[in-house]
């Protein structure tokens, strides 16, 4: 479903409900400064909502789903984090009262990605103002950071998967402009390599894990596959939130990929 995947490339984040029933879109009305959510089942548009009132224009947030509560991290129009839970009492979002997470200063052109391990932990990976990647694991309600050792280009995309290896995070590398993962392991260090031999020299605004290889929105809007080896096809662009094909045949192919930590898998025709 090609129109799917161009939903979650241009989402300022996204997250799908426990049951898989519903995928919960993010963007951000970057006059307003609100970050809104719409509720898609299939590629149907059940629903949109009002999560927060003041975010940084054009930022990315996670969207997260615990075993006991929901939860917003995003980024202030000061360019600091911070984070709201959801009252199902008062059917609202309300700010988190969490001094250390507004301790931290995101890049300008920073963003933010999180996911939940096996036993629903939060991880949050962003981008601070001195250009370097910061893991964040929530633990009994504290938030404790981490460093990467890795050399990211400035608002480098970030994608986060949990796996049986331990957290795994997607990044542009300005060491070499390959999409490198960084790997949290059990022992606690991370090992760092390149997943893709593609050298990006355009802007890149996002991008998703796909099984082999990785589904690139540039800032022209065109959607690119990479594969690891490093070829590169152009699948089309964006145009008005569309997917428009790069060729007008009937043709067709089949992706997989990892919206919100899950694979996915789709045969795509047009």
């Amino acid at each position: 479903m090609s129109q799917e995947l161009a939903r979650y490339l241009l989402a300022a984040g996204s997250t799908t409900d426990p049951k898989g029933n519903v995928n919960y879109i993010l963007s951000v009305d970057s006059t307003k400064s609100f970050l809104n959510c719409q509720h898609w089942k299939g590629d149907t548009l059940a629903k949109q909502e009002l999560l927060v009132e003041s975010v940084r224009p054009g930022s990315t947030a996670a969207y997260l789903i615990t075993p006991s509560e929901k939860l917003i991290v995003c980024i202030t129009t000061s360019s600091n984090l911070t984070s709201y839970t959801y009252d199902p009492d008062d059917r609202e979002w309300v700010e988190s009262d969490e001094s250390l997470l507004s301790n931290y200063t995101v890049h300008p052109n920073g963003k933010l990605a999180g996911s939940l391990d096996a036993v629903g932990q939060v991880n949050v990976v962003f981008q601070d103002s001195s250009q370097r990647l910061i893991s964040l694991i929530s633990i009994d309600d504290e938030w404790t950071s981490t460093t990467l050792p890795v050399n990211a280009v400035a608002g480098t995309p970030i994608s986060t998967l949990a796996s049986k290896d331990g957290l795994l995070v997607y990044y542009i590398s300005a060491t070499d402009n390959f999409i490198h993962v960084a790997i949290h392991g059990s022992d606690g260090t991370w090992k760092d390599s390149a997943t893709s031999k593609y050298a990006f020299t355009e802007e890149i605004k996002a991008f998703c894990v796909g099984n082999a290889e990785f589904f690139v929105l540039t800032a022209g809007n065109a959607i690119l596959k990479v594969t690891a080896e490093g070829t590169k096809t152009v699948l089309g662009n964006v145009k008005d939130g569309k997917f428009v094909p790069a060729t007008v045949e009937e043709a067709g192919f089949s992706i997989s990929w990892y919206p919100n930590g899950q694979l996915a898998s789709y045969s795509v025709w047009w």
